[in-house]
């Protein structure tokens, strides 16, 4: 038996207000965002579950699904978790409160890579190295923010506890930041040589630069 297993969790479940239509099935590879990162996370990760606000999220995403973009046989093992709004609907912080109460169910993964759907530039050679260094450490590693230095909490990876940790603190602190939060537990921050590549991506605009930046990344 492996010393470590890692879950793979893609957060799908933000309402794309400022995009004007939902970010998972946005086209920057030939085939939905969201089998594009859900595949990167299957060639790296044990098992990997799909975040989602709602059952009617699920449903608008699975419609949009193009028929000759099929998921990779690497995620036997895919779920999707749809987010515990007992405390109220705060954003990650709810996706995070559920993962963490998802992992007290499962001991059985040590880590948790977790990505947003916003970061289409991201590779799995990126991802990979959150996962190795986490494990090595011990400590959640991020990368840092290009503007002000503190970790990326969508762009992580985890040890398992600390969000078992935060999912009981998010039941007394519903509000709290979750990157204040990590941020508080001395996570490892990288730097990455081409910010674009970890910008948030949630406007036609901003889609429309980073398209033009993997066209760039494409023809090098």
């Amino acid at each position: 038996m492996d010393q470590y297993s890692t879950l793979g969790i893609l957060l799908c479940g933000g309402e794309s207000k400022r995009m004007g239509q939902p970010k998972a099935l946005l086209n920057y590879h030939g085939i939905p965002q969201w089998v594009f990162a859900t595949n990167l996370l299957a060639g790296i990760c044990d098992a990997v579950s799909i975040s989602i606000h709602s059952q009617e999220q699920w449903q608008e995403i699975v419609a949009g699904m193009q028929s000759n973009a099929p998921i990779s046989p690497n995620t036997n093992h895919l779920q999707w978790l749809e987010d515990d709004n007992r405390l109220g609907y705060h954003g990650p912080a709810t996706a995070f409160f559920t993962v963490g109460n998802y992992l007290k169910q499962n001991p059985q993964f040590t880590h948790v890579l977790v990505l947003g759907i916003d970061y289409p530039a991201l590779t799995d050679e990126d991802l990979q190295l959150l996962i190795v260094q986490s494990q090595n450490s011990g400590s959640i590693v991020s990368f840092a923010n290009a503007e002000d230095g503190h970790l990326e909490p969508l762009i992580t990876c985890y040890p398992a506890t600390h969000l078992e940790n935060f999912s009981s603190f998010h039941s007394q602190y519903p509000s709290a930041s979750p990157r204040r939060y990590f941020q508080s537990l001395n996570p490892t921050l990288l730097t990455m040589d081409e910010p674009i590549r970890i910008k948030s991506i949630d406007t036609p605009e901003a889609a429309g630069e980073i398209n033009k930046f993997l066209i760039q990344q494409s023809q090098a």
